[in-house]
């Protein structure tokens, strides 16, 4: 069954989860240094728990902590076509199973979270290519929507 068909089925609205980047912040993101995307590597289990306070608090969707991947994906010298790069791949995967475990016995829905870019210097072609290779990388980890 597709994600909006769940959703109807649901028969009333769906929360979803809140600033996950001010809550990370609260935890002691500087985003001056590092974006949101590098907790998920260096503290995951901060990520997780921001998740779960969601899962918590009643949401029924949860977002990856993914806005800004397809910025620094455009950023980095990698050319697209060449595939999406292990620590790419890595941060979408670790993106979504963090997620998940916050979602628990609860089952949410878990969506990809692929924000906007401001690279001025990536061509449209090439800015088309790198956002499809993060959602074909989001669809095999297993989001329900992008």
């Amino acid at each position: 069954m597709s994600f909006l068909a769940r959703i109807r089925q649901a028969g009333r609205p769906l929360l979803w989860d809140g600033g996950l980047g001010t809550a990370l912040i609260e935890r002691g993101l500087d985003l001056t240094r590092e974006p949101p995307e590098a907790w998920l590597l260096q503290r995951p289990d901060d990520v997780r728990l921001v998740h779960a306070e969601f899962a918590d608090a009643g949401a029924d969707v949860l977002q990856t902590n993914t806005f800004g991947l397809l910025r620094h994906r455009a950023g980095a010298s990698a050319a697209p076509g060449q595939g999406l790069a292990a620590h790419w791949r890595q941060l979408v995967r670790t993106s979504v199973a963090l997620a998940r475990q916050a979602s628990g016995e609860k089952q949410l829905y878990v969506v990809a979270s692929l924000g906007p870019t401001i690279a001025r210097d990536v061509q449209h072609e090439q800015l088309t290519q790198l956002a499809g290779e993060l959602a074909l990388e989001f669809e095999q980890a297993g989001v329900d929507a992008l």
